[in-house]
């Protein structure tokens, strides 16, 4: 009796990744579809999407810089 439980719940755990599995099949699928259906964005407009974050990034970079530079002063002022 306790074997075919055991079998039984190896069957049901076979049939829910077998299920499982025929989902993730179908969402890759649709996923790509998806992606296919995506409209193309122009040369132009990818690279000025790329400089403005280009842009954005040199920004950042120099506020960083000026956060550190105030923290090295006020580290100086307080060590004597």
């Amino acid at each position: 009796q306790q074997d075919q439980d055991q079998q039984d719940q190896q069957q049901d755990q076979q049939d829910q990744q077998d299920q499982q599995d025929q989902q993730d099949q179908q969402q890759d699928q649709q996923d790509q579809q998806d992606q296919q259906q995506q409209p193309q964005i122009s040369r132009e407009d990818a690279q000025r999407m790329l400089q403005a974050l280009q842009e954005d990034e040199q920004e950042l970079q120099e506020k960083l810089k000026k956060q550190k530079a105030q923290a090295r002063k006020v580290k100086v002022l307080k060590d004597w």
